[in-house]
């Protein structure tokens, strides 16, 4: 009944007046907005399915779309969309169409990038060749530059020789809905503002009430139907706050969460013996207290490797696979012996047996089938972002599970240091050369080689640890060598290649500097780096940390007699 409803919760928009005059009707427009975790990511999904539907026998409808990413700041912005955009519709195209490649041999002429007009320009010029323009922007509110990504929208919508129909769906804030107010009367754009929230809000209260009348172990507690129903409700759609710290359900994020929180409430309430009971139950719902009690909950032998878990999913810098989880347990970079293949986690359940339900797992339909018996396409997350922002506060330090609760440099500290730890391991058990393959046997190697600099970083730049590990990895044996090999900062496209030698390795201060590694830089300096030797895709030191944007770099070596020229 649960996947049933969850599979059928779009059906009150697609369903409704209000999309089937969208879709019929040209120059349109629809602002979906809500709460976060109502469902808007989910329904625009749904949205883009039936409009393909629609435009499939009809080449000259053209559908595009794109979602503005939580995570990637780098997707996060209104060129970044402009260009997917412009590539969608060349895809869509019989041939690529003359602006366009006008445009790519100017840019190729001059060496330079499409300015952002530019990309307007080729953009609208594209789109003008199509009768019907069906375009989906998801999470606006998301977007970096959202002012930008709003005057764009606006600039568009007063275009008259292109035929449209957009959905922007967002949470309601005031810059969002401020705009969306001028279409209507500025523009000549016929535009709907619908609260997903209503909707979304309607269909969980039918399932409450529904489940309180057909469970036995709940209908009998007709007394307080209402207030259950009420306060279940009201709290899943981030409505409810009995508590004086910001605890609201606002932060759950799916709809099928929101559901699934119900449903074990439900549960749980089944389980009472009396009014009174269900009344006290009622009371003590919250988020933190939900999590505390999860936390607590940890078995003593799994608290250690529940708290690493916490700390790798709370600040890495992409998404893990269980494989690169299960190995994670795995390194203690206080043994001598970094690495216990015998304490790697086995299978899924076992890290949900130790996370219960703070974590999630999903499959990646993209890999394939034996890579899905490797478990390379189990992807593991939090199961949404308060449960970082819990583990982070200072809440949980007052409370009975302070003992898993961390700072953010922390958990970077953690991560920097099991990924040099697992790298030095991969060094002494197995030489990285085209004879073995090392990234089957040692599935958090590519992750260790691409992103340890990044938490380096923010461990150099928020705590008072010592460079030490990094200049040692840098300096002594065969760690640089064999990073290079794994991953090649310098040439980060050309991937993994064993037969990397020694002569394609910079100097330790470039990679340094390249990174933005000040207190490591420092080190190197004073043990007697060459401040000015030349090397590397960018010529030296000051040249490549100027590139990347590392100021407090590029003045060390200036300090230290680096040569500009």
């Amino acid at each position: 009944m649960l996947e049933k409803r969850l599979a059928d919760s779009g059906n009150w928009f697609l369903g409704g007046l209000d999309f089937a005059r969208w879709i019929t009707t040209s120059r349109s427009l629809i602002w979906l907005y809500g709460m976060p975790g109502c469902g808007k990511s989910m329904l625009s999904s749904s949205v883009i399915e039936t409009v393909l539907d629609y435009c499939a026998s009809d080449r000259s409808f053209a559908v595009l779309c794109f979602y503005f990413a939580v995570k990637d700041t780098k997707i996060q912005r209104c060129e970044r969309m402009l260009r997917s955009l412009i590539v969608q519709l060349l895809s869509q195209h019989a041939s690529t169409p003359q602006v366009l490649e006008s445009h790519y041999s100017s840019s190729i002429d001059s060496g330079l990038r499409p300015t952002y007009d530019l990309l307007i320009t080729a953009l609208h010029q594209m789109m003008s060749g199509f009768k019907e323009i069906f375009l989906i922007i998801d999470a606006i509110d998301e977007c970096v530059d959202r002012q930008v990504l709003l005057a764009y929208i606006k600039k568009f919508t007063s275009r008259r020789d292109i035929n449209f129909h957009i959905m922007i769906t967002s949470r309601k804030e005031s810059d969002i809905e401020e705009c969306m107010k001028t279409f209507d009367n500025d523009q000549g754009v016929a535009c709907v503002q619908f609260n997903t929230d209503v909707a979304i809000n309607n269909d969980i209260r039918a399932y409450v009430h529904n489940r309180l009348r057909t469970d036995p172990s709940l209908n009998q507690w007709q007394r307080v139907h209402p207030q259950i129903e009420d306060q279940l409700t009201d709290q899943a759609n981030g409505m409810y706050d009995t508590h004086p710290i910001n605890t609201l359900f606002t932060h759950i994020l799916t709809l099928s969460a929101r559901f699934r929180w119900v449903v074990s409430q439900l549960d749980s309430l089944s389980s009472c013996v009396s009014v009174d009971e269900v009344i006290k139950r009622l009371a003590s719902l919250s988020l933190d207290e939900t999590y505390t009690q999860v936390l607590c909950n940890i078995r003593e032998e799994d608290s250690m490797y529940a708290l690493k878990i916490l700390n790798w999913l709370a600040c890495t810098a992409r998404p893990l696979v269980f494989r690169e989880i299960a190995e994670i347990v795995a390194v203690d970079v206080k043994r001598s012996t970094r690495l216990n293949p015998e304490a790697r986690l086995k299978e899924p359940q076992d890290l949900l047996e130790i996370c219960s339900s703070l974590v999630s797992l999903s499959v990646d339909e993209k890999t394939s089938a034996s890579a899905q018996e490797k478990s390379d396409s189990i992807i593991v997350r939090l199961v949404h972002h308060s449960v970082k922002e819990y583990l982070v506060s200072e809440r949980i330090l007052q409370g009975h599970a302070k003992r898993y609760g961390f700072r953010e440099v922390e958990a970077n500290t953690t991560i920097y240091e099991d990924c040099l730890a697992y790298l030095l391991e991969l060094c002494e058990r197995s030489p990285l050369d085209s004879s073995s393959n090392p990234l089957d046997e040692f599935p958090l190697a590519e992750y260790a080689a691409r992103y340890w600099t990044q938490h380096a970083r923010v461990v150099e730049r928020d705590t008072s640890l010592d460079p030490i590990l990094t200049v040692q990895f840098l300096t002594k044996g065969d760690g640089l060598l064999n990073w290079i090999r794994l991953y090649n900062p310098d040439k980060s496209w050309e991937g993994v290649d064993f037969e990397r030698n020694s002569n394609s390795i910079c100097p330790p201060l470039y990679y340094a500097s390249m990174a933005g590694l000040a207190k490591s830089a420092r080190l190197l300096l004073d043990r007697g780096a060459d401040v000015n030797v030349q090397g590397g895709r960018y010529g030296n030191a000051v040249q490549t940390a100027a590139y990347h944007g590392h100021r407090q770099v590029v003045q060390l070596l200036l300090d230290n007699g680096a040569n500009t020229l």
